[in-house]
C-alpha cells in the first residue's frame, strides 16, 4: 500500500516555505531515519528524514518546486505490517471498499471567524476524499469552469473564486496544485512589505541591447536577505554613530592567550567584541530591546544572545552566541568557529538563528575600512567592526605606531537617539583600550 511522505513544518510562522533542491528518484529505496529531501528557506537547508521504510513510487513535485510544511513530497510502497508511527499497514484491504486517495495537506484555509485571515490547517484536520462523482448539471460555474472535485472541494476550503484561478490542465482545467498556487500567490501579495508612500517599483531597461548578459537565480536565502533589508530601510528610521578605538593593547593580549585542550580555538577580536557587546547589553538594556509599534512600548530581552554575521556559500546569515554574558571570551571564540563552519557547509539550524537581541558585523577581516550597517529586525542596534590599521600619533609628545580600528553603531532612531548610542560606544571603547578592566567587570 502506498502510503505519503508529508512535509514537516519548515519554521515557527505556519506560512514557512521553501524550495526543493534535492529529491529521491522513483524506485529508490528508503529507510526509517533516511534524508530523503532538502529544501532551502529563507534561512537554513531542512534535511527532512523518511518516517518508515518503502519504496518511491511517485514523486508529487520536483527540484525547484516552492512547498510548504504539510505538503506531501512523495509516495511510499510499504510492506504488509510494516510500522508507519502510529498506524500499521493491514495485510489486505477490503476489494469492496474503494481506497482513499489522499489529499495534498494545505498548510492554509481561510478561517470564518476571523475576518478572512488564513490560518494553518494541522494534519490532523486533513482530510481523505472519497472518490466522487461530479454531477454534469450541478451548477452553472461546474458548467462554465473546468475543474475535478478535489480542486473544487479544495477552493470551497480556502474560499476561492474558481473562476480567477488560471488552469493547468488540458483544455484550462484546474488542479489542486492550481488552487493551491493561486493561494500562496495572494498570500504572498498580502505579506510583500510596503515600499512607502509613492514608491513603487520601475520596469528595467533593455540592458541586453548593448552586449550579451545572462540570468542567475538568486538564493533563497539571499532573497530573503533582499526581502529583508527592502523592509528594514523602508520601515526603520536609521542613524549611525562611529567611534575609532585604539585597539593596540587589546590585540596584544589577544596573542600572548595561548590555546588550551579545552578551547581549541585562538582568541579573535569578534569574540573579544561579542563579550564587552554583552556587558554592554547590562548596563544599557534598551539595546537589548523590541519596539512593540502596535503598543508603542518596549519590550526588553533578559537575556543576552549575540548575533554574528557569517558569509554562507548561499548568502549571509546571523547565528548566535546564546547567554554570551555568561561564557568566556575564549568560549565564545569556539563557538563562533563552530557555526561559522556550519554556515560554510549549509548545516545550520533554525534554532542556530533564532533569539538573537543583537548583531556584531565585522568586515576587518576582508579590508573594511568603514561601513553603515543596517539593523537585523526586529533587534533595534548592531555594530560594524572595520579592520584595524596601523596609525602614527603622538603619545606624551613622542611619535607611536598604534593599532586604530573603526566601529559604526547602526540603530533604530525610534527607540536610541544618538547620545545614547555615544554612550555604548564609549564603554566598549575604555573596556577595549584598557584591557585590564576585563578583569574588574567580567
Amino acid at each position: 500500500m502506498n502510503k505519503p511522505l508529508i512535509i514537516p513544518a519548515l519554521g515557527d510562522d505556519a506560512r514557512t516555505g521553501g524550495e526543493i533542491i534535492s529529491l529521491p528518484a522513483i524506485g529508490d529505496r528508503l529507510a526509517s531515519g533516511d534524508i530523503y529531501i532538502e529544501i532551502e528557506t529563507d534561512k537554513v537547508v531542512v534535511e527532512v528524514p523518511c518516517e518508515f521504510d518503502g519504496v518511491v513510487t511517485e514523486l508529487t513535485c520536483k527540484l525547484g518546486d516552492k512547498v510548504c510544511g504539510g505538503d506531501i513530497a512523495a509516495m511510499l510502497e510499504v510492506a504488509a505490517g510494516a510500522d508507519v508511527g502510529n498506524d500499521v499497514i493491514a495485510a489486505s484491504a477490503s476489494p469492496a471498499e474503494p481506497e482513499l486517495a489522499t489529499v495534498s495537506l494545505v498548510t492554509l484555509a481561510r478561517s470564518q471567524k476571523d475576518g478572512g485571515e488564513f490560518s494553518q490547517v494541522t494534519p490532523a484536520q486533513a482530510v481523505y476524499e472519497a472518490p466522487v462523482v461530479e454531477l454534469q448539471n450541478s451548477s452553472l460555474t461546474s458548467a462554465v469552469v473546468p475543474a475535478g472535485p478535489a480542486a473544487r472541494q479544495l477552493a470551497r476550503t480556502l474560499g476561492i473564486d474558481l473562476s480567477v484561478v488560471t488552469g493547468t490542465g488540458a483544455r484550462g482545467r484546474i488542479s489542486k496544485e492550481d488552487v493551491k498556487h493561486h493561494a500562496k500567490i495572494i498570500i504572498q501579495a498580502a505579506d510583500k512589505p510596503v515600499l512607502g508612500r509613492g514608491i513603487s517599483q520601475r520596469e528595467l531597461p533593455d540592458i541586453a541591447q548593448f552586449g550579451a548578459v545572462h540570468r542567475t537565480d538568486m538564493s533563497g536565502i539571499a532573497r530573503a536577505t533582499s526581502d529583508n533589508m527592502q523592509f528594514v530601510w523602508s520601515t526603520v528610521p536609521h542613524a549611525w554613530v562611529e567611534e575609532e578605538i585604539d585597539v593596540t593593547d587589546m590585540e596584544s593580549l589577544r596573542k600572548s592567550v595561548k590555546r588550551d585542550s579545552r578551547e581549541p580555538m585562538p582568541l579573535t577580536m569578534t569574540a573579544i567584541l561579542c563579550k564587552l557587546v554583552a556587558l554592554a547589553l547590562h548596563q544599557f538594556p534598551k539595546f537589548n530591546s523590541v519596539f512593540d509599534e502596535q503598543s508603542q512600548q518596549l519590550i526588553v530581552r533578559e537575556y543576552v544572545n549575540v548575533g554574528i554575521a557569517v558569509d554562507t556559500p548561499r548568502g549571509l546569515l546571523v547565528p548566535g552566541v546564546r547567554d554570551a554574558d555568561k561564557k568566556s571570551a575564549l568560549t565564545i571564540a569556539n563557538e563562533i568557529k563552530v557555526l561559522a563552519d556550519k554556515g560554510q557547509a549549509s548545516k545550520l539550524s533554525a534554532e542556530d538563528l533564532k533569539g538573537n537581541g543583537f548583531t556584531i558585523s565585522n568586515l576587518g577581516g576582508i579590508g573594511a575600512t568603514r561601513l553603515c550597517p543596517l539593523v537585523n529586525w526586529p533587534e533595534v542596534a548592531i555594530i560594524g567592526v572595520a579592520s584595524a590599521r596601523d596609525r602614527l600619533m603622538l603619545l606624551s609628545d613622542k611619535p607611536e605606531n598604534r593599532r586604530i580600528m573603526a566601529l559604526t553603531m547602526g540603530f533604530d532612531h525610534r527607540v536610541i537617539n544618538g547620545a545614547e548610542a555615544a554612550r555604548f560606544l564609549a564603554f566598549l571603547k575604555e573596556m577595549l583600550e584598557q584591557p585590564g578592566l576585563l578583569l574588574i567587570k567580567t
